[in-house]
């Protein structure tokens, strides 16, 4: 269809139906948009979080059987039993690998990984549209129904 050069753009009920389909598509993309953003950011922020607690892991892995067993070897030479040694070595680590899970989880929250920015803009975009449709509806509905006087 060839557009009417002496009939202005976007004047025809068409046109600015067109226009603002168009906007809403536009809108929706660029919301689909931000939202794939946010996701793909916090995907990355939680495999960094994954790795780095995995390399941590196996680091501690190493460094605490060397640590334990000097630890052990410390207490015995102290007068410890070799058992006690092991047993008071054994729970300082356990505490440890406690407060280090303790501190790490909550990265990994499904609530720290939602797009909240995206769904806030998702619910204030569909607010303005709400509005901007429903008082010409509904006063178009009630002007249409009203009781002749």
């Amino acid at each position: 269809m060839i557009p009417d050069p002496d009939k202005p753009e976007g004047d025809s009920t068409t046109g600015l139906l067109g226009d603002v389909v168009f906007g809403i598509t536009q809108l929706v993309k660029g919301e689909v948009a931000l939202v794939r953003a946010e996701v793909l950011c916090s995907v990355r922020d939680a495999i960094s979080a994954i790795t780095g607690l995995a390399i941590a892991g196996v680091l501690c892995i190493v460094a605490l059987n060397l640590l334990a067993a000097a630890a052990v070897g410390a207490l015995v030479v102290a007068g410890l039993s070799p058992m006690w040694a092991n047993l008071a070595v054994g729970t300082v680590l356990l505490l440890a690998a406690f407060v280090i899970v303790k501190l790490a989880l909550p990265l990994l929250a499904s609530s720290n990984l939602a797009p909240k920015r995206s769904f806030a803009n998702m619910s204030k975009d569909a607010e303005i549209l709400k509005s901007m449709v429903t008082p010409h509806a509904t006063s178009n509905f009630r002007a249409a129904n009203a009781a002749p006087d």
